[in-house]
């Protein structure tokens, strides 16, 4: 009641009325409980750590040039992420209907990966170390133990991407979407919005590649657009990316383009996994994934002693981005800053400093 001192007045005069405004008092008393427990009772929109949690933790996280990082540190690092992220999904959203949250539940669907035996939804985009997080997950899977030898060595390498997991049910207004979220532990991975980018078009347009490693109408959708940038006419039936020879700013082009974020290996990580609805419980990144993994597989009790995380080297995007950008203008590496703002804003990336690193690294600025 000391939140809202107007209802200490209300409950006064109610009182002096008699027993006939009870009913005012009651409401009054029920207003007062959900005002002063609204961190504590969350029901949508990001409130994925207890207001008291978080105090006074800082942006510089510990762990973010790599050190290894104590049980201590971790604890902090999750924290500060979640509380960057709900900083975000209430600037970003507010007054939304149950039937909006459903539909954007239902459209994180199938980015999430669902095991019902462990209690787990884990949303790994592509360009995130998804790969090698799959390897983990499929150890885990029900009846893995029955796949013959070479189909699970198979499965384990290359052939992942073949692996059929499942992925949530379908969301509905009329169910109770917080208790299904809570009896779950739920994860999801993040990386530097330009780095990933970099990383998408590295292994899907690189020149040495002989095969098409992406689905064939996105292919078909980057071939027209750059002959249109071009004005040539290319026949796409038999074209494979040694041959076209895309280039950076033909493909940032396609990305910047209405019809570009269609793929989910650059489409926006905000809108694949919808974080601001899903109420994660740990919060990953690329940079400091084999701490973060490991910490994670860690706290999760009923399968830490089964599956381990593997080191994952330093990514060959990050080698590559200077080469890379220098293809295309600031104005461009501006607007794709705008374009990713929600991860950036999201997951606690600081476009300004990446730009002002990547335009120092191409020599284009002291």
């Amino acid at each position: 009641i000391q939140k809202t001192p107007a209802l200490s007045l209300i409950i006064m005069w109610s009182l002096r009325r008699g027993c006939k405004c009870i009913v005012v008092v009651t409401v009054c008393l029920l207003a007062a409980f959900i005002v002063y427990n609204q961190d504590k009772y969350r029901l949508v929109i990001g409130e994925v750590i207890n207001k008291d949690y978080i105090t006074q933790i800082t942006q510089e996280m510990p762990g973010s040039e790599g050190a290894p990082l104590s049980p201590g540190d971790h604890e902090t690092v999750q924290a500060w992420r979640a509380a960057t992220l709900r900083s975000y999904c209430r600037s970003k959203y507010n007054n939304l209907s149950l039937t909006t949250v459903v539909e954007m539940l239902n459209a994180a669907r199938y980015s999430i990966i669902w095991n019902e035996k462990h209690k787990l939804m884990t949303c790994v985009p592509p360009k995130v170390g998804s790969s090698t997080w799959k390897k983990v997950l499929l150890r885990i899977e029900p009846g893995f133990d029955k796949i013959a030898p070479d189909h699970r060595d198979h499965l384990l390498g290359w052939g992942i991407h073949e692996y059929h997991f499942r992925h949530p049910q379908t969301w509905s207004v009329g169910q109770s979407i917080a208790t299904r979220l809570d009896a779950h532990t739920k994860i999801v991975f993040a990386r530097e919005p330009l780095e990933r980018l970099a990383s998408a078009y590295g292994s899907k347009f690189s020149d040495s590649l002989d095969v098409i490693k992406i689905d064939l109408k996105t292919w078909y959708n980057i071939i027209s657009w750059i002959d249109r940038l071009r004005g040539s006419k290319t026949d796409k039936r038999f074209m494979r990316p040694s041959d076209v020879h895309v280039t950076f700013a033909e493909f940032v082009s396609f990305v910047l383009n209405d019809q570009g974020l269609l793929n989910s290996h650059w489409r926006p990580i905000v809108d694949l996994c919808q974080p601001c609805f899903m109420h994660y419980d740990y919060l990953a990144r690329y940079e400091t994934l084999n701490h973060d993994a490991n910490y994670i597989v860690e706290n999760l009790t009923d399968i830490h002693e089964t599956v381990h995380y593997p080191d994952v080297g330093e990514s060959q995007a990050r080698k590559n981005m200077v080469r890379y950008f220098r293809e295309i203008s600031e104005d461009q590496i501006d607007a794709l800053g705008r374009l990713y703002r929600d991860d950036y804003d999201a997951f606690g990336y600081d476009f300004a400093t990446v730009k002002r690193q990547l335009l120092h690294e191409m020599g284009r600025v002291n």
